[in-house]
């Protein structure tokens, strides 16, 4: 090998190198082995997460100095953040896309200013993104802790103890274990069917993710029917008010028993239904809610979820993620090969490739908001026919106050959610 070095005694761009070769007819072929060793993609990816993880623990950081000084204007925090972090994503992108392979100017720049080969830089890299990586989450773990504690300003003053960074922590490593349990059941399913029975990547995945949803779902209401302090049927006036109205309107209720969860298990006042198909499906509200409501107004909220059974939103849910994840698979396994067939350009390449899957997996986001605060306003259409309508709107302005939600919020930041303002739905109802 032939390395090139500066005046200085430096090495150029890393481990600069030929390899000379002998052809068949008597000719010296000397091919430049520098180009093969940048354009790993292997390289790059390193250097693009290890950023990309600085960029979100920066944000982080931020995010959880602003919560401990001020608490209020948490929304435009997060998005002034958000959008610090996008700017400085498509830079990355970017340089990508302009380098017109998988090397990178600044890859090269580091491995110039370092002194290191493109192995050695490798191996930095990945041990340093698994490191970020951890400080990354442990950082947005405390973001987390912090919101928990600090939005349901009124119901900690009365429940200080159900408040605590402990109980913030119990909940939080709750959500991620069941986040990780759905993935594990799904990949394990995917590539079974994929893998054994060379079952198409479409069906394997959607026969997975399907398979993932009802067992989850399935887990989900064994555990409400299991930590319910009490189980309301038509003995408690009000689910007996609630039957009885259904079924003057027309209604065969199908649902006579809600399921209460006390202040410990869930302090703030909520109601929920659960499950994939009816007959799986359940009714819950919490003690606060119970407690702290009028009659009417508990008959409202218990009208709403009735409304989701009614129309079957929880197998809409279901079926939805069912489908999108699927979908989004072959389109992410498929973009490369697609693109490739009417585009020659590399830049061009780069570029589309590094932004339509993540903007593939941003539109299924943002399609699911929609369908949820489209399910949300058609039970709430529910309710408003049984005559509940002024009644809901009361209950779910007193949840966003006791909460500490915003009342109101700007249509785009309604976008980013998953239910409509209160303020808004409170006029749809009126």
């Amino acid at each position: 090998m032939i390395e090139l070095i500066d005046r200085s005694g430096k090495r150029l761009a890393g481990p600069v190198g030929f390899e000379v070769q002998l052809t068949e007819d008597g000719h010296l072929a000397v091919t430049d082995i520098v180009t093969s060793q940048w354009q790993k993609p292997d390289l790059y990816i390193h250097l693009y997460v290890l950023l990309t993880h600085l960029s979100v623990s920066l944000g982080g950081i931020f995010l959880f100095i602003f919560l401990r000084k001020d608490p209020n204007n948490l929304f435009k925090k997060q998005i002034l953040i958000a959008s610090c972090t996008l700017v400085f994503t498509i830079i990355i992108a970017t340089d990508r896309a302009v380098s017109g392979s998988y090397s990178s100017w600044a890859v090269e720049w580091l491995s110039y200013e370092l002194d290191v080969s493109a192995i050695s830089l490798q191996r930095v890299l990945s041990a340093s993104n698994h490191l970020l990586g951890l400080v990354s989450s442990v950082i947005w773990t405390l973001v987390f802790l912090e919101v928990a504690r600090r939005v349901p300003r009124k119901t900690m003053q009365k429940t200080p103890h159900l408040f605590t960074l402990r109980r913030a922590l119990q909940e939080f490593l709750k959500l991620q274990i069941n986040q990780i349990v759905f993935i594990v059941i799904f990949l394990n399913l995917f590539f079974f069917l994929y893998l054994a029975y060379r079952t198409p990547i479409f069906i394997a995945a959607l026969v997975s993710a399907s398979a993932s949803i009802i067992i989850m779902t399935s887990y989900s209401t064994w555990r409400i029917r299991r930590e319910a302090i009490e189980v309301l049927s038509e003995d408690h006036p009000i689910v007996r008010a609630f039957i009885r109205k259904l079924a003057d309107a027309g209604h065969n209720p199908q649902i006579k028993e809600v399921y209460l969860i006390s202040r410990e298990k869930w302090p703030l006042p909520n109601a929920f239904v659960i499950g994939v198909w009816p007959k799986q499906t359940i009714v819950g509200v919490t003690e606060p809610l119970l407690e702290n409501f009028g009659a009417e107004e508990v008959m409202a909220v218990l009208f709403h979820e009735y409304g989701h059974y009614s129309e079957k939103h929880t197998t809409i849910f279901a079926a939805f993620w069912a489908l999108i994840i699927p979908l989004y698979i072959i389109f992410a396994v498929n973009l490369d090969k697609w693109l490739e067939s009417f585009l020659s350009n590399e830049v061009v390449l780069g570029f589309l490739s590094s932004w339509l899957k993540p903007l593939g997996f941003l539109l299924s986001g943002i399609l699911f908001l929609m369908l949820m605060r489209w399910l949300e306003r058609r039970a709430d259409l529910f309710a408003k026919r049984l005559g509940y309508g002024a009644a809901l709107g009361d209950a779910l302005a007193k949840i966003a106050d006791i909460t500490g939600q915003p009342s109101k919020l700007p249509r785009w930041i309604e976008w980013l959610s998953t239910h409509p303002s209160a303020d808004r739905r409170k006029e749809s109802l009126s």
